[in-house]
């Protein structure tokens, strides 16, 4: 919906970007859609998140919007709208939240066009996890002595 050729919602982006407004799309980048994701550099800054669903905006710091996605390559049916101050303000630290916990679009390209592996750190907090993973590693480090 962000980069149909000549829809109002592309057209406003671009204007927006030209009058110096920060856009920041957070989405899931797969090669399916890498092409309309490289569009949406054209006005805006683009990250990914793997399995994310759905899309919701922060403009100026004044105005919520979200919508639900069902279709893929469709508007969303629903939007909501909302200019309550204590929405706005918890939504924007969300977004702020998973645009740390997403990496750069330069980066997930780099991993589908060239196959790249993606670096992951995993904090593992159950005592079981950990029990496990410990196992395996020296389980791997066993055979690696013994070759």
């Amino acid at each position: 919906m962000f980069t149909i050729p000549n829809h109002s919602i592309t057209k406003a982006h671009h204007e927006m970007s030209k009058r110096g407004v920060r856009i920041r799309f957070i989405t899931d980048i797969t090669k399916e859609n890498l092409i309309f994701c490289k569009d949406l550099m054209d006005f805006g800054e683009v990250r990914h998140l793997g399995n994310i669903k759905g899309n919701f905006g922060i403009l100026d710091g004044i105005y919520y919007q979200a919508g639900a996605k069902s279709r893929t390559s469709s508007p969303p049916p629903l939007l909501i709208f909302s200019t309550m101050k204590a929405i706005v303000e918890q939504q924007q630290y969300f977004f702020e939240m998973l645009w740390k916990q997403s990496i750069p679009i330069k980066r997930r390209i780099g991993e589908i066009e060239e196959g790249l592996k993606r670096e992951y750190i995993e904090t593992l907090q159950e005592p079981r996890e950990i029990l496990d993973l410990a196992s395996r590693l020296i389980s791997f480090a066993s055979e690696e002595i013994l070759l």
